[in-house]
């Protein structure tokens, strides 16, 4: 049984490092292979048709100061139709950075994810009560809200779900109320 869950992370790690498409949005962050953990899981957003190999996944941690440091990103499809895989990296401040400023996840620290319709130009957030766990026995079942953590690095599927907060018709109208309304009372 160890022996398969090792199996599955090196796999994972080998394919995250393919990179057949190339990240256009979520992009600026610091990557330390020496540390990661890995998320994967399949996207739906409800209104929104997710372009393969177009679309993005990024994740975030609150920098410290109120605002968000991007700390991972990838291309939605790249391995799976409609699905993601990516490595998020942790802060390495103490190793590389002699300004001491935040650039990664601290062990325990809560991550924010957001999909990037390219198509739109838009960023949807997904919170915690859009996501949920597929069972998977070789992988580990991810926390809901999902955290950084430094061991185990692999975990299970963790699926992401929204109601896209307007429709795609350019048009103000009751039914994008309608949508904005369930999409809010979400959590949003």
């Amino acid at each position: 049984m160890k022996i398969k869950k090792i199996l599955i992370n090196i796999i994972l790690v080998f394919l995250l490092n393919i990179n057949a498409y190339a990240l256009e949005h979520f992009t600026d962050f610091i990557k330390n292979y020496q540390s990661t953990c890995v998320y994967a899981g399949k996207i739906l957003i409800e209104g929104l048709k997710i372009q393969n190999n177009e679309d993005e996944v990024g994740v975030f941690v609150n920098n410290g100061t109120d605002n968000e440091l991007l700390v991972g990103g990838a291309v939605i499809g790249e391995i799976l139709p409609d699905s993601y895989i990516i490595q998020i990296y942790r802060d390495v401040k103490e190793e590389l950075n002699e300004n001491q400023v935040k650039d990664g996840a601290y062990n325990g620290e809560e991550l924010i994810f957001k999909v990037w319709d390219k198509s739109e130009n838009i960023e949807y957030i997904i919170p915690p009560d859009c996501m949920w766990y597929e069972e998977e026995s070789m992988l580990t079942m991810p926390d809901i809200p999902p955290v950084w953590k430094e061991s185990p690095p692999t975990y299970g599927l963790l699926n992401l779900s929204l109601t896209a907060p307007v429709d795609t018709n350019k048009k103000l109208g009751l039914q994008d109320v309608i949508i904005m309304l369930k999409y809010l009372s979400m959590g949003n």
